[in-house]
């Protein structure tokens, strides 16, 4: 079970496992600990609350991007009916002198 979850997270973090636990693998990083008076999940929970601290930022910057993206559609979605909007004028009074 500890070898398929630990497959699962090394799989789920991807590219970024060096970046999160340094030159250690997940494996590594997230071992048991076997030190006298260490209980035996310190390390699996430290490196959790570490990968849901991560998240939750994560999560705020995905909505911080999504209000900007949506802000830039909105002026490019204004610049380009400011855009129609000239041209049916150029083209009336074309029409018009024509």
């Amino acid at each position: 079970m500890r070898k398929v979850s630990l497959y699962k997270l090394k799989t789920k973090i991807g590219p970024f496992e060096k970046w999160l636990f340094g030159q250690k693998a997940a494996h590594e990083a997230v071992r048991i600990a076997h030190g006298d008076g260490v209980p035996a999940g310190a390390n699996i929970a430290k490196h959790a609350d570490r990968l849901n601290k991560l998240a939750s930022v994560g999560k705020v910057g995905g909505y911080a991007l999504v209000g900007i993206g949506l802000a830039v559609c909105c002026i490019q979605i204004a610049q380009l009916v400011k855009h129609i909007v000239w041209w049916e004028v150029k083209w009336t009074w074309l029409v018009v002198q024509g």
